[in-house]
């Protein structure tokens, strides 16, 4: 009978040993944390959406109380006093829960909001919240599954957007005025400014006045002035620049 042949014990076969084992404690530890990590998010997300849907539930409540003021039946003098003292929520809270009714819910024949609009319904108040500083076109651009997070970045980069178009507004009135004063300039000295309506470019008038009854005096040239490009421009508008 052929003799089984021992492994040789090295202090370099017991680390090896030793770091297997540490490796499968590891995968065991991760793969567990995994499991219990899925578990809690899950409770958190369920638990997550029954809150949003109690603060719905509460934002149509005062928004109710508000709108009838019922607050009145316990002698409060407005909405802020009654939730202040009932659920010490802020005025901030208050007139946010508010003002998503007023945007984004249905009126019932009671006259009082009964729930969201269809296109709002998957939208937690967290994120209604968000969305009421935004404008109709900038409604149009969200989507449910974005996170409040992203909510929020859409309403900074949209807000970037507007500098950029008053920057490029305010150089043009810049560039307006300069044009206004080299003309200016040039008049001989102690002249008259003149008060006449000039075309500065193909989308620009100026009328030019130094007092402001010379300006009303030119009413009259003004609207005609006015009205003609209207014909053509009906998107035209009027703007005052004073130089000094």
């Amino acid at each position: 009978m052929a003799k089984t042949e021992k492994k040789e014990i090295t202090a370099k076969s017991i680390t090896e040993k030793l770091q297997d084992v540490e490796e499968k404690k590891t995968k065991a530890q991760l793969a567990n944390d995994k499991r219990l990590y899925n578990k809690f998010l899950k409770q958190i997300d369920t638990a997550y959406g029954k809150a949003e849907k109690a603060y719905l539930d509460i934002a149509i409540a005062i928004h109710s109380i508000y709108k009838k003021e019922l607050y009145k039946v316990e002698n409060f003098k407005n909405i802020y006093d009654f939730v202040k003292e009932k659920y010490n929520y802020s005025r901030g809270t208050c007139n946010k829960y508010i003002n998503i009714c007023e945007r984004f819910g249905v009126t019932g024949e009671t006259g009082t909001v009964v729930g969201l609009q269809d296109k709002y319904a998957e939208y937690g108040v967290s994120k209604l919240g968000v969305m009421l500083c935004f404008p109709d076109n900038l409604l149009e651009q969200v989507e449910p599954s974005m996170s409040v997070r992203a909510l929020k970045q859409l309403a900074e980069d949209y807000q970037n957007s507007l500098s950029g178009q008053r920057q490029a507004i305010e150089t043009e009135n810049e560039q307006m005025i300069d044009t206004v004063i080299g003309d200016t300039e040039e008049s001989a000295m102690n002249e008259p400014v003149s008060t006449d309506v000039e075309v500065m470019n193909k989308s620009t008038f100026v009328c030019q006045a130094s007092t402001m009854n010379e300006l009303l005096g030119l009413q009259e040239v003004m609207e005609d002035t006015f009205k003609d490009i209207l014909k053509e421009h009906p998107q035209a508008k009027i703007r005052v620049n004073i130089v000094y």
